[in-house]
C-alpha cells in the first residue's frame, strides 16, 4: 500500500460511518479511499467533487491537510442540504455538470467525479468543462461502471430477456440501473443512467483529446453481494475485502486518473 492510500484510508476512518462495522460502510470508506489517494499524491489546494452525493467525499477533503478550499457540487438540491455537517468546513453548490460550472478557469487543483460519468447525456461538454477548471498540472479521478467487466461479458452473451431477470430493477436504488439491457434512459431524474460506462481503453484514447494525460487505471468493486460478506467473521471480511477492492481487470468499476497537461513534467 502506498503512503497516499495509507493516509487517505486513515482520513476517511477518522471521518465517515464512525461506529459502523457494516460490509457496506467498509466498501464506501474504500471506495472514498480511493478517490482521495490520488489527491494527496498531487496538488491539492483547491478540491472539488463534481456529483458530491450526501458529500461523505467532499467531508472529507474539506479535513485533507494542505487543502484550503474544498467544494462540492451536484445536480440534487435534496442532496446539497443533507450534505452540510457541523465541523466540516466544505462548501456546496447546485450546478449541471453538463451546462458548466461555477468555477473561475484554472482554478482547481483536483478533480473528483465518482460515478457521475454514467449520468452524463453529454460527456463531453463534462469533459470540457474539466478541461478548463482544471490547472495544468492538475488531477482528475473519475469512477464509473466498467463496460468490460466479467459481469457484463457473460451478460451479453444471454437472452436479452434471461438479463433482465438477472439485473432486476425492483430495488430502490437499481430502477435507474442498465440502460445498456433495459433500453432506457430515465431523462426524469438526474439519477438515471444515460450509458452503461466505460472501459479503461476507451477512457485512455479519450484523455488527450480534453488536454489530460492517463495517470493511472484499474478496475474496482467486489465480488459476491453485501449479504455475503456480511456472514464472514469480521476480521476475515475485512481483510478480504481489503484486498479484493482493486484488481487489474474484470471488476465491475473503473478508476482512471489523469494529469492535466502543461504542468511540470507533462508533455
Amino acid at each position: 500500500m502506498r503512503p497516499s492510500e495509507r493516509e487517505a484510508w486513515a482520513l476517511v476512518d477518522r471521518h465517515l460511518h464512525l461506529g459502523e462495522d457494516s460490509p457496506t460502510s467498509f466498501y464506501d470508506k474504500k471506495r472514498i479511499a480511493m478517490c482521495l489517494a490520488p489527491v494527496l499524491e498531487g496538488p491539492h489546494r483547491v478540491v472539488v467533487e463534481v456529483g458530491s452525493g450526501y458529500g461523505g467525499t467532499t467531508q472529507c477533503l474539506s479535513r485533507m491537510d494542505g487543502v484550503s478550499v474544498a467544494v462540492g457540487i451536484d445536480a440534487d438540491r435534496t442532496l446539497i442540504l443533507k450534505s452540510i455537517r457541523p465541523g466540516f468546513p466544505a462548501s456546496y453548490l447546485l450546478a449541471n455538470a453538463e451546462k458548466g460550472l461555477p468555477l473561475r478557469t484554472a482554478s482547481v487543483d483536483a478533480l473528483i467525479a465518482s460515478e457521475v460519468y454514467e449520468h452524463l447525456f453529454h460527456p463531453d461538454a463534462f469533459l470540457e468543462e474539466a478541461r478548463r477548471i482544471v490547472r495544468p498540472g492538475g488531477r482528475l479521478v473519475l469512477t464509473t461502471p466498467n463496460t468490460e467487466s466479467l459481469v457484463l461479458m457473460f451478460l451479453r452473451r444471454l437472452p436479452r430477456r434471461w438479463a433482465q431477470r438477472i439485473l432486476t430493477r425492483e430495488a430502490e436504488y437499481r430502477k435507474y440501473l442498465h440502460p445498456e439491457f433495459f433500453g432506457d434512459t430515465m431523462a426524469d431524474s438526474v439519477h438515471g443512467h444515460r450509458v452503461e460506462g466505460a472501459g479503461l481503453r476507451e477512457m485512455e484514447a479519450l484523455a488527450p483529446r480534453f488536454g489530460f494525460r492517463p495517470h493511472r487505471g484499474a478496475t474496482w468493486g467486489l465480488p459476491f453481494s453485501m449479504g455475503f460478506w456480511g456472514r464472514l467473521p469480521r476480521g476475515l471480511r475485512r481483510s478480504l475485502m481489503g484486498r479484493l477492492h482493486s484488481l487489474a481487470v474484470g471488476l465491475r468499476h473503473i478508476v482512471v486518473v489523469w494529469e492535466r497537461e502543461g504542468g511540470a513534467g507533462t508533455g
